[in-house]
């Protein structure tokens, strides 16, 4: 799957991330879905408060991603 730069009306700005049914997705607070910077997984239906910890994840779970993230790739289940 390829990574998908968040526009810039978004980046930075996302509060709740929800990938569809079926779908597995990962978020970066880098660009570039690099997994330098803090990252996280979520499968269907996904996360409805970002501000809100744990969110499952290698580096995340007791991070709050709320306006933070930049990038994602999701692939299907």
């Amino acid at each position: 799957s390829d990574c998908v730069p968040l526009a810039a009306d978004l980046n930075d700005l996302v509060s709740s991330a929800g990938p569809d049914s079926g779908s597995f997705c990962y978020f970066f607070v880098d660009p570039n879905c690099s997994t330098a910077g803090d990252f996280f997984h979520v499968g269907y239906p996904g996360v409805s408060d970002l501000s809100k910890t744990p969110v499952d994840g290698p580096a995340g779970s007791t991070r709050n991603f709320e306006d933070k993230l930049s990038s994602y790739f999701c692939v299907n289940e």
